[in-house]
């Protein structure tokens, strides 16, 4: 035999001689993986029950429903919402909406559950207790919805740092109880470039003038739905929000915008639901709406939009509700109204329209109808019998109606 054979033989026997414990793993492995699904890891079955405990510790201990179905020793894989990839057995999914949780959560746990993609914690009472700091730790969430739960103060950064994210739900029902001051919107949305549904509804962002609106732009250009309502920014809607062309939602509504609306905004090729309510001093005209419009929802009430009705809201074929109360709108009432065979509720009062109601008998869904505080007409009124409509309501409070 000679040397380079020796050599050989000795590298085998070193290579075969490592003992295999030496191999480290930086997770519990699952069990087996039954016919029913997968099973879940050992340590993410751990850091559940930890969020459990949590979550429940302030309950009392005769309150055993609260989520029940996390027992140790089980697959967590089944428990009450928990969703886990099929595949890899890991959670990915994470449902705790509506179950009257509170206390506070050890953002350490995080570490532990870090390929969750969905966690929601909405609808909850969480007792004005910050929002966990370390969201950072799950950086493979793609939706994160921690709405109407009681959370307070500022928004962390870290919500800031989840660049997965597609939808961000931060909305709440106590108006202010939450901030973003720092980071503020603009430092907030800056590098959620995947971002497309961001609901903002209640939370404190006191954002003045432009920059607001033309960092959406710039950083989340996929946006499809913008909830901005009741969050104090003032100012004019600047016109770069016109460039977000795949928006279907635009929420406005309860702040104190001002000046004259875009009329590009209500044009965006994607849009179903706008409401700018309750900005009083947000003025404007409705444009020539084009007939492939996909409007469902408009909402103008009480801002101080003006002008007359174009003939072409009849093209609005798919709108199912119509809010124009309490505006600056005046001349004829357009008799293409009727054309809205969708449309469940009209609201027309408070304006200056003159003439006649003329659609009033051509609606055929079951509609409501405010026409309160109207000056002018009812087109053949021998013929207009109540008992036989199909509306729920009608409103004509206050209204000086003559017959032709």
């Amino acid at each position: 035999m000679n040397m380079i054979h020796v050599i050989l033989l000795c590298l085998q026997f070193l290579l075969f001689s490592i003992p295999s414990s030496s191999k480290v793993t930086s997770f519990t492995p699952p069990s087996s993986f039954s016919s029913s699904g997968p099973s879940c890891f050992g340590n993410e079955r751990f850091a559940l029950l930890q969020v459990k405990k949590d979550l429940t510790s302030s309950h009392l201990p005769s309150d055993s429903s609260l989520l029940s179905s996390w027992k140790p020793g089980t697959n967590c894989c089944s428990w009450e919402g928990v969703t886990c990839d099929k595949l890899t057995g890991h959670v990915i999914g994470l449902d705790l909406s509506g179950r009257e949780l509170s206390g506070l959560i050890n953002s350490t746990i995080f570490l532990q559950i870090s390929h969750l993609q969905q966690l929601s914690l909405a609808d909850n009472n969480f007792q004005s207790s910050p929002i966990p700091s370390r969201l950072d730790l799950l950086p493979n969430l793609t939706g994160l919805n921690l709405s109407n739960s009681g959370f307070s103060g500022q928004v962390p950064l870290e919500v800031s740092r989840l660049t997965k994210l597609i939808s961000l739900d931060l909305s709440c029902d106590h108006l202010g109880s939450l901030k973003l001051k720092d980071p503020n919107l603009q430092r907030l949305v800056r590098d959620l470039h995947n971002l497309r549904e961001l609901y903002l509804d209640g939370v404190n962002i006191s954002a003045n003038g432009s920059e607001w609106c033309s960092s959406l732009r710039l950083t989340v250009p996929k946006l499809q739905v913008l909830s901005l309502s009741h969050t104090q920014i003032s100012g004019p809607i600047c016109k770069s929000l016109q460039q977000l062309q795949l928006l279907s939602t635009l929420h406005l509504n309860g702040n104190n915008f001002s000046s004259e609306m875009p009329k590009k905004l209500m044009l965006l090729p994607d849009l179903q639901s706008l409401d700018v309510s309750g900005n009083k001093l947000l003025s404007g005209t409705l444009p020539e709406f084009p007939k492939n419009s996909v409007l469902e929802f408009l909402s103008l009430y009480s801002t101080s939009f003006y002008g007359q009705l174009p003939d072409s809201i009849g093209n609005l074929k798919l709108l199912k509700e119509l809010d124009l109360r309490d505006c600056n709108f005046s001349g004829l009432i357009p008799y293409s109204l009727a054309n809205l065979s969708q449309i469940t509720y009209i609201g027309l009062s408070s304006n200056h329209f003159q003439g006649w109601l003329p659609f009033l008998q051509t609606l055929k869904k079951s509609t409501k109808i405010n026409a309160s505080n109207h000056h002018g007409f009812l087109q053949s009124l021998e013929s207009f019998q109540l008992t036989t409509t199909q509306w729920r309501q009608l409103w004509i409070h206050q209204c000086l109606l003559f017959h032709r």
